[in-house]
């Protein structure tokens, strides 16, 4: 044979010897070539070992190996580009047939996944606010509720709640983004912010705000009624939750210390600021090293 080809994954590889008729193949013409080494891709070291060190055990270091590929006359090479040609065409012909019926479908996929996390038929499903949904969770369970992270529990549509719980409305797309190449959905980046302003806006602009001092700032006077007084127990024994309004502030206070207070009480708060968080739209003070007066 004076001139053969092989194929495009072994062209500029080294040839060893000439071309031959493997009988065992139909007769077909072979020919040995020199390839990176599969194991350690060419480098000849390998992971170390005791005994050899980091010699590549598969090419003895040398980082190439021998393989014998198939030699093709510049018809048969031709014919094989031509029909590895046909498989892409084919190939990328069904892949881009298989996103036209996902993108056609977008809307109804959307629909069956947003259900799936809680979304009544409209995209839209109900947050349940309140100062301690935690307490109320399994009846929300029973009752078909579902619970994320982020938007906290929720149904599709509104139930019976107890006393001082209410529902926030939101979105699907607020929160979501849909794949509709993956069937599936995302959780936007801000979408704790989004639902944060979301329950701000359901409580009412300028209903909560941070104290206007800095962290570590000592404060002291604050005249405000005791909210919510919940806790849990740790490692080091029981923290109490200390909730305070003021205003349109919100305070709390985490301790170990109890304090002979009830909800609804006057207070006279000192306090020293140790940092400022949202939560369920609330923006919160959170105090430390609390004196508390009762009025």
């Amino acid at each position: 044979m004076e001139k053969f080809y092989v194929a495009p994954t072994y062209e500029g590889c080294e040839f060893f010897g000439e071309p031959f008729e493997n009988p065992l193949k139909g007769g077909k013409m072979y020919v040995k070539v020199y390839i990176p080494c599969k194991r350690c891709e060419g480098s000849g070291s390998y992971s170390y070992c005791s005994h050899y060190g980091t010699i590549c055990l598969r090419c003895r270091g040398v980082g190439v190996e021998m393989a014998t590929v198939r030699a093709y006359t510049e018809k048969e090479y031709n014919a094989m580009i031509r029909a590895k040609e046909r498989a892409a065409a084919k190939k990328e012909a069904e892949k881009q047939a298989k996103i036209n019926t996902l993108m056609a479908e977008a809307e109804t996929n959307k629909l069956e996944c947003a259900k799936k996390l809680g979304f009544n038929d409209n995209l839209i499903t109900h947050m349940v606010v309140g100062d301690n949904v935690y307490q109320i969770k399994d009846e929300l369970k029973e009752r078909g509720a579902k619970y994320n992270p982020i938007i906290g529990w929720h149904v599709p549509a509104p139930i019976y709640l107890p006393e001082g719980y209410s529902f926030c409305e939101i979105s699907f797309d607020e929160v979501y983004d849909f794949k509709p190449l993956a069937k599936n959905a995302e959780m936007k980046i801000d979408a704790k912010q989004i639902v944060e302003d979301k329950l701000a806006e359901m409580l009412g602009e300028g209903a909560s705000k941070f104290y206007p001092e800095d962290e570590g700032t000592r404060i002291r006077g604050i005249e405000a009624t005791v909210g919510k007084i919940t806790g849990f127990s740790g490692a080091y024994g029981y923290t109490y939750i200390y909730n305070f309004v003021a205003d349109n502030f919100h305070f709390v206070w985490m301790t170990s210390s109890h304090q002979s207070l009830e909800e609804g009480d006057v207070v006279v708060l000192t306090g020293t600021i140790k940092k400022f968080d949202t939560y369920k739209g609330v923006h919160v003070t959170y105090l430390t090293r609390c004196k508390i007066t009762i009025e």
